[in-house]
């Protein structure tokens, strides 16, 4: 999908979206709007964990596509 493509991974957390601090996934939601449209961007950082202790930080930016 979007997310996929753009970079996001199984197992990123994601921490902000469009600048916005996240905590919950209806944070992530709500940056998408009540109808989410083709071709509208996220900014999305998260957290991702490799074999080190310490998260790395990821960003990407999510065409959204049609539903």
């Amino acid at each position: 999908g979007p997310a996929e493509r753009a970079g996001l991974r199984v197992g990123d957390v994601i921490v902000r979206c469009n600048g916005r601090r996240t905590r919950l996934k209806g944070d992530v939601l709500r940056e998408l709007g009540p109808v989410a449209q083709a071709g509208r961007r996220l900014n999305v950082q998260a957290l991702r964990w490799g074999k080190g202790a310490e998260p790395s930080r990821v960003q990407v930016s999510v065409e959204l596509g049609k539903r």
